[in-house]
């Protein structure tokens, strides 16, 4: 939940972890637990006062490394501790554009870089990408461009400017 910040928490973390059996006494491993837990307790407080933006951050880096695979807003609430509808409002206001219209821009570029630099088929692009149907890719990319994935590839490859093909150059 705080990985977009300083790493430094979840060494100390992992560092106590790793050399817990090194303490000789109970209450040696009771000043390092009370330490960690103020480390812990003073990053949730560094997080609530960003106004979430760290919360934002995180979970905008999870959907960028992630956009091929099946992504909602439930899903993302789930596994970053967030009420659906928070971070809905949430990541609208960080990301200036909802989350499914960043998830659909974003895999919309991938598919049209991969369209322009690869020779790949369509059903493997689509897959590439985050659609489970190609058919359904198709209606999607031409609703987003206004061409098909098709002739979107050989616009691109023919360069030919007296054919437009949405904004996607």
């Amino acid at each position: 939940k705080f990985e977009p910040g300083d790493t430094s928490l979840q060494r100390e973390l992992w560092n106590c972890q790793a050399t817990i059996s090194t303490y000789r006494s109970r209450e040696e491993v009771l000043a390092q637990i009370e330490r960690l837990a103020a480390l812990v307790m003073d990053a949730v407080r560094n997080s609530r006062t960003s106004s979430g933006q760290q919360q934002a951050e995180a979970v905008r880096k999870y959907v960028d490394e992630n956009y091929p695979y099946e992504l909602t807003l439930s899903l993302l609430a789930g596994m970053f501790h967030m009420n659906e509808t928070y971070l809905s409002g949430l990541f609208k206001q960080n990301a200036g554009v909802t989350f499914s219209d960043y998830l659909t821009r974003l895999r919309m570029t991938r598919a049209s870089e991969l369209l322009g630099e690869s020779d790949l088929k369509l059903t493997d692009i689509a897959m590439l990408v985050g659609f489970s149907s190609s058919s359904y890719f198709s209606t999607s990319f031409k609703k987003y461009y206004g061409c098909s994935p098709k002739e979107y590839r050989d616009h691109r490859q023919t360069k030919d400017k007296g054919r437009s093909c949405g904004s996607g150059e």
